[in-house]
């Protein structure tokens, strides 16, 4: 621990209470308020920082911006995500932060094609499993604890008579297998990274202010926390002393009644209500709506653009401006040009543009690993190559009678013709007086026979890997793989497959072995969301979020 923080300044006397605020701009109002009041005004009183917990990262660059703006410069003020707090918090007690989550799934799936009632269902599907993945790790991230398997159980079957036995069973079975496998991680010194929650709060509650040191705590933005969050924030008040604000918006068609959307907040408020409560009834004017209708997605990128160049023409900062969807998907691509169009500074959290940079090779890289030298010829081309040759190389193979990878890798060269071979491309009838008998469009013999060599070297490296081995191990014969594909290091492929292979090590103990096909899941999962391009920028310019930040 840090012995002299008992020499410094105390925090500030302030009880630990709930502000419940009538809407997201009043909450935000009220914390400024609150952070006028307490934040240094002094040089001495800055030994203790003012921490303000916030659920997302577009929150918090936010709250940061305007932080900045309000006050020139805060000294003393610091703005965190719930995880950001709890990695500083197991960092200062001086242990490493938990990242065994790939560790962790390979024990999981291990476990559970070792369940009958899971098995009989999941095994013929293509990653049947991945449901019970992330069904286990919700139970845990919610507290399941294996203390708690009977007690669920038991309410499984008081529901007997309402819910199919078929779905009890397989729940029975996945509370079961969240307790055995939680049990055997355990032993084994495996921690998901979600487990720095709950570290952080066993810490925390072990040591209090030595832990964290803090003047004053805010915690802002929250709403439906359940799990391992919600006791870590219960525990941050409860040590700390602090302030929950709360945003309970009204009803944009009846401002005096609560907005329906809000009941989310119940379970919050319950775990909260032990604690002072404090209603603040400033509001803002009601909020005008303006409807717009657009026959597609184009046009309605196109009116989002010109409300927004509208705005920022009268002056307005663009990052006090915001779009916000459900889902926005499908409209990336729409919105990205018509903002560019219309010179919209922009940014998206947790936004990226489907097939553009690296990520479209680094999908079929995947895909091509998990297949191996079953895969088609064209997989391999596309993972290897691109450009017109390869067209001709895939026509040539064709005309070869090749479709496998290990078919092209086994190919004997000896029986080509020596001039290469007649590749079936059609001849415009502008050409025909100029054609002669033999002349038609070949691929040269070299070609070919460089094409199977290639393909022989990435064949043998797949089966020079062994079925089982560490980690380490695996991660040489990725690479190996990229070598064999004439991947060049300094592409962004590269360095994202390298960048991929390097952190499913780290998820892995050293002396831990997995089979091959369990880290070829591990890293096809994560190449599939790898190499993606953010819609925009950095964090700066206009807001384009979903409604999950």
């Amino acid at each position: 621990m840090v012995p002299w923080i008992s020499e410094m300044t105390q925090p500030t006397e302030i009880p630990s209470r709930v502000i419940t605020c009538k809407g997201a701009r009043a909450a935000e109002r009220r914390l400024l308020a609150e952070i006028d009041r307490v934040a240094a005004a002094r040089v001495e009183d800055l030994a203790l920082p003012v921490r303000i917990v916030v659920p997302s990262r577009s929150l918090r660059r936010h709250l940061l911006r305007v932080l900045a703006r309000r006050r020139s410069a805060v000294a003393g003020v610091q703005v965190q995500t719930l995880f950001g707090l709890a990695s500083e918090a197991v960092a200062r007690a001086g242990e490493s932060t938990p990242r065994e989550d790939a560790a962790f799934e390979v024990l999981l799936r291990r476990r559970a094609s070792g369940v009958p009632v899971l098995r009989a269902n999941l095994e013929d599907l293509s990653d049947g499993y991945d449901a019970v993945v992330g069904a286990v790790r919700d139970l845990l991230d919610a507290g399941f604890l294996p203390g708690n398997e009977e007690g669920v159980i038991e309410r499984l079957e008081d529901a007997a008579g309402e819910v199919a036995p078929a779905r009890i069973d397989r729940s029975r079975s996945l509370v079961s297998l969240a307790a055995a496998v939680h049990e055997e991680a355990e032993e084994m010194g495996v921690r998901r990274s979600a487990a720095v929650l709950q570290a952080a709060e066993e810490g925390l509650l072990a040591n209090g202010l030595e832990l964290l040191p803090t003047k004053a705590l805010f915690v802002h933005g929250f709403a439906d926390v359940t799990g391992l969050a919600a006791d870590l924030l219960l525990a941050l008040v409860r040590v700390l002393g602090g302030t929950v604000l709360l945003d309970r918006p009204p009803d944009p068609a009846e401002t005096e009644s609560d907005d329906l959307g809000g009941a989310y907040l119940s379970r919050l408020e319950q775990r909260m209500a032990h604690l002072d409560q404090e209603i603040d009834t400033s509001s803002d004017a009601p909020p005008e709506v303006e409807l717009g209708e657009s026959p597609d997605a184009e046009s309605e990128a196109r009116w989002v653009a010109e409300r927004l160049r509208e705005h920022l023409d009268r002056g307005i900062e663009p990052e006090a401006l915001g779009v916000v969807g459900r889902g926005l998907e499908s409209m990336v691509l729409p919105l990205r040009r018509q903002l560019r169009r219309l010179g919209v500074p922009f940014s998206g959290e947790g936004l990226s543009v489907r097939g553009a940079g690296p990520k479209r090779r680094l999908n079929r890289l995947a895909e091509l690993l998990a297949r191996g030298a079953d895969a088609e010829v064209e997989l391999w081309m596309e993972t290897a190559r691109e450009g017109a040759r390869a067209t001709d190389i895939l026509l040539a193979l064709r005309v070869l009678g090749i479709i496998r990878l290990g078919d092209l890798a086994g190919f004997t060269t000896a029986g080509l013709p020596p001039d290469g071979v007649r590749l079936p491309v059609a001849v415009g009838p502008e050409d025909e007086s100029d054609r002669t008998e033999g002349s038609s469009r070949r691929l040269s013999r070299s070609v070919i026979e460089r094409t199977v060599e290639e393909a022989r070297a990435l064949v043998e490296t797949l089966a020079r890997w062994p079925a089982e081995a560490t980690a380490q191990s695996h991660r040489r014969y990725s690479v190996g793989v990229l070598s064999a594909l004439d991947w060049a290091e300094d592409s962004p492929e590269y360095r994202a497959a390298d960048d991929v292979f390097a952190s499913v090590l780290s998820e892995l103990p050293g002396a831990f072995e997995i089979e091959k096909a369990e880290w070829l899941k591990l890293v096809g999962d994560r190449l599939s969301r790898a190499g993606e391009v953010a819609i925009g920028g950095e964090g700066a310019g206009v807001q384009v979020l979903t409604v999950m930040e």
